[in-house]
């Protein structure tokens, strides 16, 4: 069984724009729920001063994510308008795919912080994909 996968990304929301992207962030979910049902969990978190938002994907395994990247295709730019890609956080926990490498090698060539981190050792009570 491949091991899971989590993919967070940390940026910061333009200054005024908390409120629009809050707005926008639903529509663009429930196109990911409704194209892509391997996603165990998706979600967007914003600090207390609304300055700052955390994405939170949890996947079965780090072709769900490949399929991910797939789906999305140039949609992952909308949120463009919204947020501060440049001081952009990556944070990979998992074994990523080739695919996923690839990805990173050319986000991180445009100056965003990309980590890594394998895991050691745990336990999961995820459902067997």
């Amino acid at each position: 069984m491949a091991d899971p996968l989590l993919f967070v990304t940390t940026y910061p929301v333009k200054p005024g724009m908390v409120d629009r992207f809050k707005e926008a962030v639903p529509e663009w979910f429930a196109f990911i729920e409704a194209n892509h049902p391997r996603v165990i969990h998706s979600a967007v978190y914003v600090d207390e001063g609304r300055s700052e938002a955390t994405s939170v994907q949890l996947h079965p395994d780090a072709e769900s994510m490949d399929q991910q990247f797939a789906v999305l295709g140039d949609r992952s730019f909308e949120w463009q308008e919204y947020i501060d890609s440049s001081q952009m956080q990556i944070l990979i926990c998992g074994e990523p795919s080739d695919t996923i490498l690839t990805t990173m090698e050319r986000i991180r060539s445009a100056g965003i912080a990309v980590t890594i981190k394998y895991l050691v050792t745990g336990f999961s009570r995820l459902p067997a994909t």
